[in-house]
């Protein structure tokens, strides 16, 4: 969705590696479900994956509803692609506390979904919140980040990053 879409992720990481950004503004888990096979097709070494704030905000999709699509977002990588690791990022808070609220019982849910080997779960969510919602000074809006909240999203990928660029 615009989260992703809104970063220069490679730029950002500042090295040779080939990221690929596939973010789309707007976009809903289930609109992932629909072009996911395209992705899975170049046999990726990794997918970070974090989509579901407009299934909230847009469809008002409910927890089991997004988690449905991202099992079958997983069984299109498992199916195509089988080396592929997922890392599947949380869903990152808003300024709104109910919204909030989603994203946890959601994250609980996709957490489920991951055996730590071939899919992992990268909770990133805890330096966001101040005071139960995002923290004002990584967004301009209440859901979408400033120059700060890439950064610390950044820093959190940091490590995995690291590691997957060593396996290249």
């Amino acid at each position: 969705d615009s989260l992703t879409a809104g970063c220069e992720w490679r730029e950002l990481f500042g090295n040779s590696a080939l990221i690929l950004n596939r973010g789309i503004g707007g976009d809903t888990s289930e609109g992932v479900m629909k072009r996911i096979d395209a992705v899975a097709g170049i046999n990726p070494l990794a997918v970070f994956l974090m989509i579901g704030t407009n299934d909230k905000l847009l469809l008002q999709l409910k927890p089991d509803d997004t988690v449905r699509n991202y099992n079958a977002i997983l069984r299109v990588i498992r199916d195509r692609s089988p080396a592929t690791v997922v890392y599947l990022e949380s869903i990152l808070p808003t300024g709104s506390r109910s919204f909030t609220l989603w994203s946890e019982e959601t994250n609980e849910k996709l957490r489920l979904l991951t055996d730590g080997k071939s899919v992992i779960f990268l909770n990133l969510t805890e330096p966001f919140l101040e005071h139960g919602v995002l923290a004002s000074r990584y967004s301009f809006d209440g859901v979408h980040l400033n120059g700060d909240g890439y950064l610390a999203w950044k820093k959190q990928l940091d490590p995995t990053i690291a590691q997957l660029a060593r396996q290249q």
